[in-house]
């Protein structure tokens, strides 16, 4: 299974005219955090529809308190988040709740006690990871078996045709090597990817304001992605499509169920991330899009 969800890129006035777009071309899962400053829009945008219950709402909580590395994961900012959440979003119950990040000296037990305990009380439908590794994933799922609790429903680490040459910032946790997706393609948890177009680098803009020429050259700009770009590039003008629709094809056509977080500015940028959903590229051309021997005409 794979679909698109959509985050928040445009500014704040423009969100509910993108979000009544997503959901006229089929969309109906939304990406937002505690963090961000866009929980208020969509609680009021939420607010009455008639198609509420057919519309999935993924929000997360924990981030660090200075943005980097104070970590924040604990039972009672936890649940100081969720509660701020579900005020903001104007619900008394989240679809899909995520640990903005990981914290390692935090037994994966105790978090997922208190996650198991929120989803008993009706807070939360479900429950997962951002940036988390494998490793840890490994562990939660072992313990949520071994004590009968519910485990992790999906995880949601960076994955995009880019493979990011740095973090885009401390604690950022990427499923785009080999190794990773490997794992997701045995574990087949869900993956819920973040900067799923790395951030406009394949339409080589940034894709939103606070992140410069330079954070994108830092992070992505190497031999190898404008490499992938290229090649992106080739099998777009075989498919007559754009770049970012190949690259976010690529993203979707993962061996394991996915759903990409894409953000858009405008409705024709939506519209053409939407389109993407109906490419499927064949085994040759991922593998030449991921730089690896073959044709990608097979």
């Amino acid at each position: 299974m794979s679909a698109l969800v959509l985050g928040q890129t445009a500014p704040l006035v423009a969100l509910a005219e993108l979000y009544d777009r997503f959901v006229a071309l089929g969309g109906n899962a939304f990406d937002t955090a505690r963090w961000y400053d866009a929980e208020p829009v969509l609680g009021r945008w939420l607010d009455g529809r008639p198609d509420r219950a057919d519309l999935v709402v993924i929000t997360k909580g924990g981030h660090p308190a200075d943005g980097y590395t104070r970590s924040r994961i604990d039972r009672t900012s936890i649940a100081n988040d969720l509660a701020a959440s579900l005020e903001a979003l104007r619900s008394g119950t989240v679809d899909l709740y995520l640990l903005h990040r990981d914290d390692e000296s935090v037994p994966v037990g105790a978090i997922l006690e208190w996650f198991n305990g929120h989803r008993e009380a009706g807070r939360v439908r479900a429950f997962g990871a951002s940036n988390w590794t494998t490793a840890r994933l490994t562990e939660a799922a072992a313990y949520a078996a071994a004590h009968g609790l519910e485990p992790f429903a999906c995880s949601s680490p960076h994955l995009s045709l880019a493979v990011q040459h740095a973090p885009a910032w401390p604690g950022a946790v990427s499923a785009a090597d080999r190794a990773s997706r490997a794992w997701y393609g045995r574990s087949q948890l869900p993956v819920v990817a973040w900067s799923s177009l790395a951030r406009g680098y394949f339409a080589h803009t940034p894709a939103i304001e606070d992140w410069s020429d330079a954070d994108m050259e830092r992070v992505y700009d190497a031999p190898d992605n404008r490499e992938r770009r290229r090649r992106a590039g080739w099998v777009a003008r075989e498919l007559g499509r754009s770049p970012t629709q190949v690259a976010l094809a690529w993203v979707l056509g993962q061996p394991f169920p996915t759903f990409a977080v894409m953000g858009a500015r405008t409705s024709s940028e939506l519209e053409e991330s939407a389109a993407a959903c109906a490419i499927e590229l064949t085994p040759g051309q991922r593998r030449w899009l991921e730089l690896d021997d073959g044709d990608r005409t097979a």
